[in-house]
């Protein structure tokens, strides 16, 4: 059942180092925000590179660039925190404008959306949420426990890519 949309207030909403204004529509949110899940897709796509490699370095046997794979994890982790931030952000601005809950997951959220942003956010949903199950799939074939203190690392780096929130919001 769709919402109302909420009256878009005069002021406006500051995120990061720009505001937003709301006089220019839902449309201009919603466009910040695919942008922002559209990030989150490539990072998100770079973590699951990361993650194949690895698995292909455990296959093989030969670890000579794990220490690399394992700072590009690192920074990969980092990004995807990065971009999750400024997710939330605008999740958080578009159920406001929509009058919905705070914390409404994604499948909610897009269900009340119009459209083209309901396919839109459905499209990102789907993409995201299988490079996640990717990720969950190629690190639940790891050993727990026993391997080397850099290839643990390399593991823990990857099974903890990505954030709670992104997690949630997808559910």
């Amino acid at each position: 059942m769709a919402r109302h949309l909420k009256t878009p207030t005069p002021r406006p909403i500051w995120v990061g180092m720009g505001a937003i204004d709301t006089h220019q529509g839902l449309g201009t949110v919603f466009e910040d925000l695919s942008t922002a899940l559209w990030r989150l897709r490539a990072v998100t796509d770079q973590a699951v590179f990361c993650v194949d490699v690895l698995q292909s370095l455990l296959e093989s046997g030969r670890p000579q660039h794990l220490a690399r794979l394992t700072a590009d994890l690192e920074l990969v982790s980092d990004d995807l925190r990065q971009v999750e931030l400024v997710r939330a952000m605008l999740a958080q601005i578009v159920t406001d404008l929509l009058l919905m809950p705070s914390g409404t997951r994604m499948v909610d959220l897009t269900e009340d959306t119009p459209e083209p942003w309901r396919s839109e956010l459905a499209k990102h949903r789907n993409a995201i949420s299988g490079m996640i199950a990717h990720l969950d799939q190629t690190c639940a074939r790891w050993p727990d426990e026993g391997a080397e203190p850099d290839l643990q690392r390399a593991m823990d780096a990857a099974g903890s890519i990505a954030p709670p929130s992104l997690r949630d919001f997808l559910e």
